[in-house]
């Protein structure tokens, strides 16, 4: 990502443990003395005031818009779109299939600047569903002691490998 055209910011460290306190606390401008999220002032309609086009692209699971803070600071994009929609969260996908969706929205015709969020599953539980044959992999682990740390290991190199993707498709 240091070669991607944009801003990025190094050093930066996670405002949580997990997504959703990690996502609310960055994508929201907190209370100063309790540190609380406050919902009403956040990255995405910011951006919408700012005159940016938005968008949405998530591998989690969406219920509804009210499913968790993160859901709804999504569901307040112009465009979004859930891999995983509704109850039935099954089926696995890789992060890679957002790919097309961002594409898509690049190619979009409008004059606005763009503000496109793409939330990945990343390592994230069962780790090891998370490896795509269609991706790098690092070692096809076979002592079962090493295998969750090479699931680890791979999906690591996946998301860097969707992340070059997206910066190709951003150049």
């Amino acid at each position: 990502m240091s070669r991607a055209p944009g801003i990025v910011y190094e050093g930066f460290t996670a405002e949580g443990d997990n997504t959703i306190p990690s996502f609310t606390r960055t994508l929201t401008l907190p209370d100063p003395k309790s540190l609380r999220p406050r919902y009403e002032y956040n990255l995405v309609d910011l951006a919408r005031e700012a005159g940016f086009a938005t968008a949405w692209f998530s591998n989690q699971d969406y219920v509804s818009p009210f499913d968790t803070p993160v859901t709804a600071l999504g569901a307040r994009s112009e465009r979004s779109r859930w891999l995983k929609f509704g109850r039935d969260a099954s089926r696995n996908y890789f992060d890679y299939e957002l790919l097309p969706l961002v594409k898509s929205e690049l190619d979009r015709d409008d004059p606005r600047p763009k503000l496109i969020v793409v939330h990945l599953i990343g390592s994230q539980d069962d780790i090891c569903e998370r490896v795509s044959d269609k991706l790098p992999r690092i070692s096809h682990v076979k002592d079962p002691a090493w295998k969750i740390l090479g699931c680890y290991l791979d999906t690591i190199r996946q998301t860097d490998a969707v992340l070059e993707r997206l910066r190709g498709a951003t150049a």
